[in-house]
C-alpha cells in the first residue's frame, strides 16, 4: 500500500493555489517538487502536464499526462488531459481514442463528448460530430459551450444544403437530409428543407409530411408559410389559408406572409379581404416584383370597391414602383371619398416627386 508523502503533498496544494492564481510557472516548479518527493502519485503528473498545458509546451504535457495514466488507468480525467493535448497537436485520431477511453469510464460526462465533436468535426467527419455534441448536450441541456458548438455544426450543414438548394441540385439535398435525420432526428430544419425539396421536384404529398414533422418538432412561422405553399399545390386552399393565418399570427412582421394570405384569399373570390392583405403587404414590402403583382390585383379590386383604402394601397403602390402621377390620382380618389389628413400627407409627397423629376 502507497504511503503519501506528506511534504510531496504540500507542495501538490501550494501548486494548485498557484495554478489557480495564474502564476503557471511558479506552479510547475511546486508538481515538480512534489513528484521528486512521491513520484508514485498519478495526480501530480496530471496536473503538471495541466499547467504545462496552459504554457502551451503541448510536447511536455503530453509526457506528463501518459505518466498519470500509466500510473492510473482508470481516471477518465487523465486520458481527457492527453487528449487535449493531442488536439493542440492536431493528432485527431489520436484524441478520439482517448477520449474515448475516457467517456467509457465516466459515460455521464458532457464534456468527453463535446471533445469528441470537436474532433470528429477536424476531421470532416460531421455526421459523428453531431451525434457526439447531441450526446452532451443530452447530459446537460443547458449548457452554453455545448450548444453553440451544435449551433456552428448545424450551421455549416445548413449552408451546404443551401448550397445544394441554389444549384437546384435537391436530389442531393435529399440524399443529404436523410443521412442528418439518423444522427439529429429532432432537428426541425432538416424536414423543413426536405419539404421544400420534395416541393421543388413534384412530390406535394410527401413534402407535406415532411413539413408537419417540422411543425410538429418546432412551431415556426416560416414553416407554416411552407405548409401553405405545398396545401395550395394540393388544391387543399382551406388548409392552405389555415397555415398562412397561423404563420402570420406567430410572425406579423414577415410581409411575405400577407402576399401569400393575399394570394389565397383571391384565389378563393374573396376580393376585398384579399385586396386588404395585398394592402398591408405594399405598405411593408419594397420587392419591386412582388409589389407589380400585388399592384395588379389591387387594380381589379378597386373596380368592384369604391374604398378610400383600396385607393390608398394602389397609390402607395404606384409611389413604390415610382409611378408617381398615377399614385396622385389615387391619393386624390381616397382623400375624395374619405377626407382623412393621411391621405394629403401622400398627396403632398406625390407632388412632390412629381416637382423632382421635372428638374
Amino acid at each position: 500500500m502507497h504511503m503519501e508523502n506528506v511534504d510531496a503533498i504540500d507542495h501538490f496544494q501550494r501548486g494548485i493555489e498557484l495554478f489557480r492564481e495564474g502564476a503557471l510557472e511558479i506552479a510547475f516548479e511546486e508538481f515538480e517538487k512534489a513528484i521528486e518527493l512521491d513520484p508514485k502519485v498519478a495526480d501530480y503528473y496530471y496536473w503538471a502536464g495541466v499547467v504545462l498545458l496552459s504554457l502551451e509546451k503541448h510536447n511536455d504535457s503530453l509526457n506528463y499526462f501518459k505518466k498519470a495514466i500509466e500510473l492510473d488507468p482508470k481516471n477518465a480525467e487523465y486520458h481527457f488531459g492527453l487528449a487535449s493535448a493531442l488536439l493542440e497537436k492536431d493528432k485527431y485520431e489520436e484524441a478520439i481514442e482517448e477520449l474515448k477511453k475516457a467517456s467509457s469510464l465516466n459515460p455521464n460526462e458532457g464534456k468527453y463528448h463535446w471533445a469528441l465533436s470537436l474532433a470528429y468535426s477536424q476531421l470532416n467527419k460531421k455526421h459523428e460530430a453531431l451525434d457526439e455534441i447531441n450526446k452532451a448536450i443530452e447530459l446537460d441541456p443547458k449548457n452554453h459551450v455545448y450548444l453553440n458548438t451544435k449551433n456552428y455544426l448545424t450551421r455549416e450543414m445548413r449552408n451546404k444544403v443551401l448550397s445544394y438548394i441554389s444549384s437546384e441540385m435537391y436530389q442531393e439535398v435529399l440524399e443529404e437530409l436523410e443521412k442528418e435525420k439518423k444522427v439529429d432526428p429532432n432537428n426541425s430544419f432538416l424536414y423543413y428543407y426536405s419539404a421544400l425539396a420534395l416541393l421543388k421536384t413534384n412530390r406535394p404529398e410527401k413534402a407535406i409530411k415532411e413539413i408537419e414533422e417540422a411543425i410538429k418538432l418546432e412551431d415556426k412561422s416560416e414553416y407554416h408559410q411552407l405548409a401553405s405553399l405545398i396545401l395550395d399545390n394540393l388544391s387543399r386552399v382551406d388548409d392552405s389559408i389555415k397555415e398562412i393565418q397561423k404563420a402570420i399570427q406567430l410572425n406579423p412582421y414577415e410581409e411575405i406572409n400577407y402576399y401569400t394570405y393575399a394570394f389565397l384569399l383571391f384565389k378563393k373570390g374573396l376580393i376585398k379581404e384579399s385586396i386588404t392583405q395585398y394592402g398591408r403587404f405594399i405598405e411593408m414590402s419594397s420587392k419591386e416584383n412582388l409589389l407589380s403583382e400585388a399592384v395588379k390585383n389591387v387594380e381589379i379590386g378597386v373596380i368592384f370597391y369604391n374604398n378610400p383604402e383600396f385607393y390608398y394601397y394602389l397609390g402607395l403602390g404606384y409611389y413604390k414602383l415610382k409611378k408617381f402621377q398615377q399614385s396622385l390620382e389615387m391619393f386624390k380618389k381616397a382623400y375624395q371619398l374619405s377626407k382623412e389628413d393621411k391621405f394629403l400627407y401622400w398627396i403632398k409627397k406625390a407632388e412632390e416627386k412629381m416637382k423632382t423629376e421635372k428638374r
